[in-house]
């Protein structure tokens, strides 16, 4: 993998993670091309513009997309215009750059809701390139804890399995997984 896009919502909670996933890809995996987005203050167009530009720079080369914010069953909702109204990238103006893209993209999807965008993909007719791991179900809630356990499984070298989390009391969701015949471009080794 040569180059990663690491997407941050609003809220400060979700910058440490997102921030420890651009470290970690440019220090330890020595991924020369990762670009770090606060995405906040970005109207949709801006940001899926952003999204399909550094990934057609990706070339045919493996591309990670990883976004840390909140979500629900229709995309991200990264931000909101004077404290009101969200900003939303939704999963069907995502799902058409990761279906025009020529070459394997992995989408961290660290969101609530974030296994809609699983179930989108899984939908889709073969053959395609992309992979997806949501940190919980079409319905479960997320707290930013997947990426940072991502990172602990790469640094040992392995595969990330998809885990249970209980953030509410007597509610637990699993993560999900999608498009995993894609895992071999990604799970990076340490240089």
């Amino acid at each position: 993998m040569k180059s990663a896009m690491v997407i941050m919502g609003h809220h400060s909670c979700f910058s440490a993670p997102g921030r420890s996933l651009i470290d970690f890809l440019k220090r330890v995996c020595r991924i020369r091309y990762v670009v770090g987005i606060l995405a906040a203050h970005r109207d949709a167009d801006d940001l899926r513009s952003v999204i399909a530009i550094h990934a057609t720079r990706a070339e045919r080369q493996p591309f990670l997309l990883a976004y840390i914010g909140h979500g629900w069953d229709d995309g991200w909702y990264y931000g909101k215009v004077n404290k009101k109204v969200w900003h939303t990238l939704g999963y069907d103006g995502l799902e058409r750059i990761l279906k025009e893209r020529r070459g394997p993209t992995l989408v961290l999807n660290d969101t609530c809701r974030s296994g809609s965008l699983v179930e989108r993909v899984r939908a889709w007719k073969e053959p395609h390139e992309a992979s997806v791991i949501a940190a919980t179900s079409p319905k479960g809630t997320a707290m930013g804890e997947m990426t940072v356990d991502l990172i602990k499984s790469w640094r040992e070298h392995k595969t990330y399995e998809p885990r249970r989390r209980e953030y509410i009391p007597g509610r637990a969701f699993w993560e999900r997984r999608a498009g995993l015949v894609h895992d071999r471009h990604f799970f990076p080794k340490p240089a």
